[in-house]
């Protein structure tokens, strides 16, 4: 599988967990960065409407910041979506390789650009 495509698999299920209020799951795997369970609920539910999984062609314009001394790894900022609408809620979250070498993702922040 391409980088680019392991990114954006690991972004959309993510993303589909915060859209399900799998807020524990995103504990559990670790991929909720400084943030806890709590904290994402109460930055999700206080923008008006319910996240929805974007569309496929939203999952094109990823925009990933690759490290400069850890190829394969960076930073994403993607805007959230909302009621079926882009908002201008964004999650910020890092790609990193973890200690058995696989890619991984966790959110930084979530945050109204």
């Amino acid at each position: 599988m391409k980088e680019r495509e392991k990114i954006r698999n690991l972004l959309k299920n993510l993303i589909l967990d915060l859209s399900q209020k799998k807020y524990e799951d995103i504990v559990t795997s670790r991929r909720n960065g400084d943030l806890d369970c709590s904290t994402i609920e109460k930055l999700i539910n206080n923008y008006p409407g319910n996240i929805t999984l974007p569309p496929e062609e939203a999952f094109n314009e990823i925009d990933f910041i690759e490290y400069e001394n850890r190829p394969g790894e960076g930073e994403i900022d993607f805007d959230l979506w909302y009621d079926n609408k882009r908002s201008d809620l964004t999650i910020n979250a890092e790609v990193y390789v973890d200690n058995k070498g696989r890619k991984n993702i966790r959110i930084y922040d979530i945050l109204v650009r």
